[in-house]
């Protein structure tokens, strides 16, 4: 499934991976969500309440990965990879199909939409 990322006037495409935590995360677009900068390479938000974990942890990122921190129960998307390893798994949900890094260039918070893309019939 794909979706759109809308952040300032800008639009990203993403294409989630097909599992029960990720099915559960569509069901709630389209939503627009406060998402915070983390380390220059992550932006992050909160969820209400945590997803079911029926996908296998990895410990490790890519640039443009939308990812699950179970442990802080947050969604994250990393539009920057330093080379510094990650301390606890993520559950990777999709990823940015191109110009993740747009997110770094949108300095400290901001608003992003999330939206399911509807098939073309």
């Amino acid at each position: 499934m794909k979706i759109t990322l809308s952040i300032e006037g800008e639009t990203l495409t993403a294409e989630m991976v097909s599992c029960e935590t990720t099915d559960q995360f569509p069901a709630m677009m389209p939503v627009t969500i406060r998402m915070h900068d983390f380390c220059k390479r992550i932006k992050y938000s909160y969820f209400d309440g945590p997803l079911s974990l029926n996908r296998v942890k990895q410990i490790g990122y890519e640039m443009g990965d939308i990812a699950y921190w179970p442990e802080g129960n947050e969604l994250l998307l990393y539009y920057r990879h330093d080379g510094k390893p990650m301390r606890s798994d993520i559950i990777v949900l999709g990823r940015i199909l191109s110009r993740s890094e747009l997110l770094g260039e949108c300095r400290g918070s901001v608003d992003i939409t999330f939206t399911p893309q509807v098939p073309v019939k």
